[in-house]
């Protein structure tokens, strides 16, 4: 249930152990109507940019495409699904001008991958190819060149793997799955890289 409270019991509410609720206030009907505000998140809300290029239907199984901010400030669509093909797609999305430009493509078409950028390089790590076959290669794009080149693979092959930036660079796959004989195998394993 959301509280009812005059706006001047607004800042009284806090629940430190979970985030706080949204809370109706009640302005006097000299001012506006009723409202909602959520404390302590005022400033924080989403809002819609330019569409990306083409529209890629990412509803496919490990389809989806993945996505990473540059060094450059640009943020990176790469690969996914497009129907029933897998893309090795690459556009790069301008937060300033609001603009999607297109860049080199990998070498490798992939969907359900990760991306993760170390040192002004974006990695794309794992996925499904277009045979069906679950990847363990890592490819790594240099935006300042728009070129891409191989990087070590890792240990285990993996579809939907989420990847992060640690400390010191170090680029880490965690989770995913891989079918073998049929079977879908949930994946353990989290595998750090050093570029």
């Amino acid at each position: 249930m959301i509280p009812i409270l005059a706006e001047s019991d607004l800042l009284a509410v806090r629940r430190p152990s979970r985030p706080p609720l949204p809370v109706v206030v009640r302005i006097p009907a000299s001012r506006s109507a009723p409202r909602s505000v959520a404390p302590d998140c005022v400033d924080s809300r989403w809002a819609t940019t330019a569409a990306r290029p083409p529209v890629r239907h990412e509803i496919l199984e490990g389809g989806s495409l993945a996505a990473s901010l540059g060094e450059d400030g640009m943020i990176y669509a790469i690969g996914g699904g497009d129907d029933a093909v897998t893309l090795n797609t690459v556009e790069a999305f301008d937060p300033s001008t609001q603009v999607w430009a297109t860049r080199s493509p990998m070498s490798t078409a992939r969907s359900g991958l990760a991306a993760a950028s170390s040192a002004g390089v974006i990695y794309a790590i794992g996925g499904i190819d277009q045979s069906d076959s679950v990847l363990s290669n890592v490819e790594q794009y240099t935006p300042s060149t728009n070129s891409w080149a191989i990087a070590a693979s890792m240990p285990t092959p993996r579809v939907s793997p989420s990847a992060v930036t640690g400390p010191h660079g170090k680029i880490y796959a965690i989770g995913g799955w891989y079918i073998v004989g049929g079977t879908l195998t949930i994946v353990a394993a989290v595998e750090a890289f050093t570029p």
